[in-house]
C-alpha cells in the first residue's frame, strides 16, 4: 500500500499546466497589433494631399494670361501705307539693288519695318509673300520729317552732317541685253553750294572716273559684263 500512492500524483500535475499557458498568450498579441496599424495610416494621407493642390493652381494661371497679350501687340505695330507713285520695290534697302517688282500708284501696302530712308513692306507675287524695300519719296503715310529734325539738332555744329547722296538704278532682276540702265541721284543738304558731279565705275580693277559723266544721272547699255560692274557718284561742292 505505501509504494503506489506517491509515484502517481507528482508526475501528472506539473507537466500539463505550465506548458500550455505561456506559449499561447505572448505569441499571438504582439504580432497582430503593431503590423496592421502603422502600414495603412501613414502611406495614404501624405501622398494624396500634396500632389493634387500644387499641380493644378500654378499651371493654369500663368500660361493663359501672357499667351494672349504678346500675340496681339505685334499686329498693332504694323501700319498701312500707300504708294505715292509707281513705286519700285527693291531687294535690299539700297538704291543700287535690283528692282524685282513695281507697285502701281495708290496701292495700299503693309509696313513691317523702317531702315533709314527705306520702308520694308510685304509684297505678294504669284501667291508668295516677299519682303521688299521702297524709298521714302515713293511712300505716303509715314512721317520721316520728325526723324530728320532730331538728327539735324544733334549735328547742328557740323553743316556737312546734313549732306546726303543717294544713287538709284533702274536695273531689274531680269533684263535683256541692250536694255538701258539709268543711274539717277538725289542730294540733300547742299543748298548754297556750287556742285560738281563725277560718276565712277569699277570694272574689276578699282573705281575709275568716266569721261563726260558729270551730270546728276548716267545711262549705259545692259550686257553680261556691264551688269556686273559697280558704280558710284562723287559730289564735289564749294
Amino acid at each position: 500500500e505505501p509504494t503506489e500512492e506517491p509515484t502517481e500524483e507528482p508526475e501528472e500535475e506539473p507537466t500539463e499546466e505550465p506548458t500550455e499557458e505561456p506559449e499561447e498568450e505572448p505569441t499571438e498579441e504582439p504580432e497582430e497589433e503593431p503590423t496592421e496599424e502603422p502600414e495603412e495610416e501613414p502611406t495614404e494621407e501624405p501622398e494624396e494631399e500634396p500632389t493634387e493642390e500644387p499641380e493644378e493652381e500654378p499651371t493654369e494661371e500663368p500660361t493663359e494670361e501672357p499667351a494672349e497679350e504678346p500675340a496681339e501687340e505685334p499686329a498693332e505695330e504694323t501700319a498701312k501705307v500707300t504708294a505715292a507713285v509707281d513705286a519700285s520695290v527693291r531687294v535690299s534697302a539700297d538704291g543700287l539693288s535690283e528692282i524685282f517688282t513695281t507697285i502701281p500708284e495708290g496701292t495700299e501696302l503693309t509696313v513691317i519695318g523702317v531702315d533709314g530712308d527705306w520702308v520694308a513692306v510685304e509684297v505678294e507675287i504669284d501667291g508668295v509673300v516677299t519682303r521688299g524695300y521702297i524709298y521714302k519719296d515713293e511712300i505716303e503715310g509715314i512721317d520721316f520729317e520728325q526723324e530728320e529734325e532730331e538728327e539735324t539738332v544733334k549735328d547742328a555744329a557740323d553743316p556737312t552732317a546734313k549732306m546726303k547722296v543717294t544713287v538709284f538704278t533702274s536695273r531689274r532682276t531680269v533684263m535683256k541685253p541692250g536694255e538701258t540702265v539709268r543711274l539717277t541721284s538725289k542730294i540733300e543738304g547742299f543748298d548754297g553750294y556750287e556742285i560738281k558731279y563725277q560718276w565712277e565705275c569699277d570694272k574689276g580693277s578699282g573705281f575709275q572716273e568716266i569721261d563726260g559723266a558729270n551730270g546728276d544721272s548716267y545711262s549705259f547699255q545692259a550686257s553680261r559684263e556691264s551688269l556686273a560692274w559697280n558704280w558710284r557718284l562723287n559730289v564735289y561742292y564749294r
